[in-house]
């Protein structure tokens, strides 16, 4: 995967600023809950959840510099630090992956930009079909016959997304009601595949922050984020897989 562009640091830092100057709260509470920063900078799993009471960012937060425009190389400096951290991994050549949470029995889907061919161009379509369905073939031998699959993404809102799944799963798609908005489930949409920032959507977006007046973080987005679940017989007899 690509890295981030500097851009997207920027973006965040700016939106942080008024979102915490438009709800009157404390700067550093939106850094946490409502910027990518903690998980490009520290990560996260299951074991592992972002916490404000992490001591390495609490450290961060406490050394970071006074003026807005050079937190950007700051934070920016320790993902590239925590990029180069990374143990080396071999080359993606799938976009689609997933992890299992045992509490609650349920496989989770993500998508990573992994096809400089273009990830859901009308061409590429059949490829992204074929990988689900070794995906979930995997998954099939898994035995976890009761299990849900989950998906929370702003891509749910693309057609070209949707056709990849079944009707049952895309169509129930509901939007998502947290206000938390600390990974690419929200963020996502404002880097193109080759990691650079979506410029034009960057600027419309923070003008929706400072002009209007919605009921919820996820209504400012150009594509609010979704979630849907649904049983694995549907996908099985979706892809095929006797």
């Amino acid at each position: 995967m690509n890295l981030i562009s500097k851009d997207f640091f920027q973006l965040q830092i700016d939106f942080a600023v008024l979102w915490s100057k438009k709800l009157n709260i404390n700067y550093d509470e939106v850094l946490f809950k409502n910027t990518c920063l903690y998980v490009r900078l520290l990560g996260y799993n299951d074991v592992n959840k972002p916490s404000m009471k992490n001591t390495r960012w609490i450290e961060i937060l406490k050394n970071k510099p006074f003026e807005n425009s050079k937190q950007i190389d700051y934070f920016y400096n320790f993902y590239l630090k925590f990029e180069k951290s990374k143990k080396p991994s071999p080359p993606r050549s799938a976009c689609f992956t997933f992890n299992y949470h045992k509490d609650g029995n349920i496989f989770e889907l993500h998508f990573v930009n992994a096809d400089p061919q273009g990830n859901f161009s009308k061409e590429r379509a059949h490829v992204r079909f074929n990988e689900l369905k070794n995906m979930f073939r995997k998954i099939k031998e898994l035995n976890h016959e009761d299990a849900l699959v989950k998906v929370e993404t702003w891509i749910l809102n693309t057609e070209t997304f949707k056709r990849l799944f079944p009707n049952e799963f895309t169509e129930d798609a509901k939007l998502l009601d947290t206000n938390l908005t600390q990974n690419y489930t929200h963020w996502g949409q404002f880097l193109t595949k080759d990691g650079e920032l979506k410029k034009n959507s960057a600027q419309n977006f923070l003008s929706s922050i400072k002009n209007s007046n919605f009921g919820h973080i996820n209504d400012y987005f150009p594509l609010p984020a979704k979630n849907s679940f649904l049983e694995l017989d549907y996908f099985y007899k979706f892809y095929g897989i006797a």
